[in-house]
């Protein structure tokens, strides 16, 4: 998680499926956070960011 100097906060993490991306939305609605954007990001993308 990253702070935007907007205000945003950025979640970046690896989702092995369908299922896991859905149970992450799911804790994000459940916590009534406003989902701004999903994006997909290349795997090697994720990989540079570690």
């Amino acid at each position: 998680m990253t702070q935007e100097e907007n205000g945003d906060t950025l979640i970046t993490c690896p989702v092995a499926d369908q299922a896991a991306l859905f149970g992450l939305l799911r804790k994000v609605r459940d916590l009534s956070l406003p989902l701004v954007w999903v994006i997909r990001l290349s795997p090697q993308w994720s990989e540079d960011k570690r």
